[in-house]
């Protein structure tokens, strides 16, 4: 009974061939790892159940098997999975400790400034990128429209704190990607109102304490493994309608925010 679940769990693979894409200027490993969160989400897949094998992935998607594993090995940095000897990667099983957050009660910027602490942010990028599953979802647009992807850091004197993502529907907002000056992304909530007349009425964030992943690690310049926090955030209109979606990393070792900063 338990083979038969998971042949028909793997039968889910080859629908996302699909979201994969050789041009998107997202690397393909970091194109699986979204696939693979995918998969778990949509086979329902509980703590500690075994997933496909990394050669099941590759062949049933059409990419290598090295794509495949680099994308193991960040989900697994992330927490999402976890290796069980010969029978291959797992649901990862420890716990998160999380808070959900309703409404105006986070804000980098003011928790830094409780601390008498001085930040500025600069733009790395803005682009057009492939439709992401989870993120049209929860930005209820369909899944195949393209998505833009604002990449900011925020950094105290010269040292990065903050690595966040803004992720916003192309067909609605795609005249970002006609603004010129780097210093209107300072504030998102600011360059909604200011271009698009959009006002940010609430917002529901969840903050998760975890360990952070190899690529993140090399951003700020630390250690992979090392303690952080991770914000998601969809932020809605008067109508109660999802503008943008938000995903940050926040690096504790350099900013240790307590959590009485946290919820203000």
């Amino acid at each position: 009974m338990m083979g038969a679940k998971h042949n028909s769990e793997e039968l889910l693979i080859p629908r996302y061939k699909g979201h994969l894409s050789e041009d998107s200027p997202v690397p393909l490993y970091s194109q699986l790892v979204e696939v693979i969160q995918n998969y778990i989400d949509d086979a329902d897949l509980p703590n500690g159940a075994r997933i496909p094998s990394e050669g099941t992935f590759a062949a049933h998607l059409g990419v290598g098997r090295q794509t495949v594993n680099k994308a193991f090995n960040l989900l697994i940095e992330k927490g999402t999975l976890k290796r069980i000897g010969r029978r291959g990667a797992v649901v990862d099983e420890r716990p998160q400790v999380s808070w959900v957050l309703n409404g105006e009660n986070f804000d980098i910027s003011k928790a830094l400034e409780n601390l008498d602490i001085q930040s500025r942010v600069v733009l790395l990028s803005k682009q057009k990128i492939a439709s992401v599953k989870r993120i049209n979802n929860i930005l209820q647009i369909p899944d195949q429209e393209s998505l833009i992807c604002i990449r900011r850091v925020r950094y105290v004197n010269d040292d990065p704190i903050q690595l966040a993502d803004d992720f916003f529907s192309y067909r609605q907002y795609k005249e970002l990607l006609n603004i010129d000056d780097p210093e209107e992304f300072n504030s998102i909530k600011n360059i909604l109102v200011k271009q698009f007349g959009e006002n940010l009425t609430r917002v529901n964030r969840r903050i998760t304490a975890r360990n952070i992943d190899s690529e993140s690690a090399k951003k700020f310049g630390i250690t992979p493994m090392q303690s952080c926090l991770t914000i998601l955030g969809t932020y809605y209109n008067n109508k109660d309608m999802p503008l943008t979606y938000h995903e940050a990393v926040i690096n504790t070792d350099i900013c240790c925010l307590e959590l009485e900063h946290i919820v203000v």
